[in-house]
């Protein structure tokens, strides 16, 4: 087991540890700020309250690290491997993790405000009540990921892949999701409010008691989608491939459609 602290809290030779052999240290509450850990090797690594403002962790190795409550902000983790990484309660504000893998993680309530997530492999990551507001998910695959009671307030999730995603109580609202794919998805009880929805494959996704009013559903695949007690209200659903259950009898409010196509 590596320590690595001094009395100050700063790491010895912090300024550079790319490449550094960091595997399985207690680097518990120590400041790592602007610090270089490229290609660093920190699996199964603790960093439990660290500070890494500004450290650029590219292609680093945090696989299975533990990083609760530690602080992320504008760090650089492109490409980086963050498989089965507990980060719960962490701070990822303005984060860059394009292209990072996080599959299996632990987010719940952590701040990624403003974090870019494109590209990202997010399978089956635990973001329950995770605030995601004004993040990038561009084209990323967060299938079979847990986001109820989530913000993703303004976030971009063009072409990302959501399908049997867990958004029960979760915030949409504006937020982009043309072409994502969210079929088998819970929504219930969701706002996606003024959410963008255009092209979206929305197909065995449960939507009962879900906000849609403003949606845009331009070109939307809703093929056994279910809509009980959903707000539909000014929703556009122009060219949409409607097909609702039987049982969707109560929708509240009048949907604007026009030519279903």
């Amino acid at each position: 087991m590596k320590h690595f602290a001094t009395k100050s809290g700063r790491a010895d030779g912090a300024k550079n540890l790319a490449y550094a052999d960091l595997k399985e240290a207690v680097l518990v509450k120590v400041d790592l700020q602007c610090v270089d850990l490229f290609m660093a090797d920190l699996r199964s690594a603790d960093l439990t309250e660290s500070q890494l403002q500004g450290a650029d962790l590219s292609n680093a190795d945090l696989s299975w690290s533990t990083l609760i409550r530690a602080n992320l902000t504008d760090a650089i983790l492109l490409d980086a491997n963050l498989v089965g990484a507990d980060l719960s309660h962490s701070i990822l504000r303005n984060t860059n993790l394009t292209y990072s893998n996080l599959s299996w993680a632990r987010l719940e309530s952590a701040d990624l405000t403003n974090a870019c997530l494109s590209h990202a492999n997010l399978y089956k990551v635990n973001f329950c009540k995770a605030t995601l507001d004004q993040s990038n998910l561009r084209e990323a695959n967060v299938m079979e990921s847990n986001l109820k009671s989530a913000s993703l307030t303004d976030s971009n999730m063009f072409q990302t892949a959501l399908k049997d995603v867990a958004l029960r109580g979760a915030n949409l609202a504006r937020a982009n999701l043309t072409n994502a794919n969210l079929a088998g998805a819970d929504l219930t009880d969701a706002d996606l409010e003024d959410a963008i929805l255009i092209g979206a494959n929305l197909s065995w996704a449960n939507l009962q008691g879900a906000n849609l009013h403003g949606a845009n559903l331009f070109g939307a695949l809703l093929l056994n989608t279910h809509f009980q007690k959903a707000d539909l209200s000014f929703t556009t659903m122009t060219r949409t491939q409607w097909q609702p259950l039987e049982s969707d009898a109560t929708i509240v409010g009048k949907p604007f459609i026009t030519d279903r196509g």
